[in-house]
């Protein structure tokens, strides 16, 4: 088994190592972007994955380990909003553009 998590206990700080087969590091940033309000991020490449460290701000209540499991679930769902969106991006479009379309007097129209 590869470790993907390590905890500095020292620091109080928490290291994920994030598939980039399974997650872009987009999406990796995107996820991290939900938790800003409690944590600083860092991010670096190594090879096809990501590494992401992360620092508690201060008068955060911490659990590395439920951050982790946190962070996981928000990749998965990152993820899956990404690819949702993607699959669905025409459908939308098409939407948009007959409701434009269908207020617009093309005729009178400068």
């Amino acid at each position: 088994m590869i470790a993907f998590i390590t905890k500095n206990h020292e620091n109080n700080r928490l290291e994920l190592l994030v598939d980039g087969a399974i997650f872009p590091v987009a999406i990796a940033m995107k996820a991290a972007y939900t938790f800003l309000d409690r944590c600083y991020f860092f991010f670096k490449k190594d090879g096809e994955n990501t590494v992401v460290q992360i620092h508690p701000k201060e008068n955060q209540r911490w659990s590395g380990e439920t951050f982790a499991m946190e962070y996981s679930d928000e990749l998965i769902a990152t993820l899956l909003r990404d690819t949702l969106e993607k699959e669905n991006k025409t459908i939308r479009e098409t939407i948009v553009k007959r409701a434009l379309s269908s207020y617009l007097d093309e005729e009178n129209f400068v």
